[in-house]
């Protein structure tokens, strides 16, 4: 997942980050009240943000570059950089699913 995820994006953009989840236990899982069927708790997914680069636009470059399984742009507000988190994920068998998720729960296709 490391080297498919960072070191990509790492490359692209010539800056360092660190994910903002990534593996998680299902205790921690449940604690934030997150789906039973979470990929990070398989080491599938990964929530990533590049503090100067737009999330919009990591989501973008993402979806044409990199193989994924699932990749959300969640709670983003348009014209807000910052905004959202890119969720992430990977698994030999790839749905492609491309979506954005606001703070109500609302989906969009990107």
């Amino acid at each position: 997942m490391y080297v498919i995820t960072f070191t990509p994006i790492r490359e692209h953009y010539g800056i360092p980050f660190v994910p903002n989840s990534r593996y998680r236990i299902s205790e921690l899982n449940r604690a934030i009240h997150s789906t039973k069927v979470s990929q990070h708790t398989l080491g599938q997914a990964v929530d990533v943000e590049v503090k100067v680069v737009s999330n919009y636009d990591i989501t973008i470059w993402i979806s044409k570059n990199l193989q994924f399984d699932q990749l959300i742009l969640e709670n983003y507000t348009s014209g807000i950089p910052d905004s959202a988190c890119v969720h992430y994920s990977y698994v030999k068998k790839k749905r492609q699913s491309h979506e954005s998720i606001n703070h109500r729960g609302q989906k969009t296709r990107l």
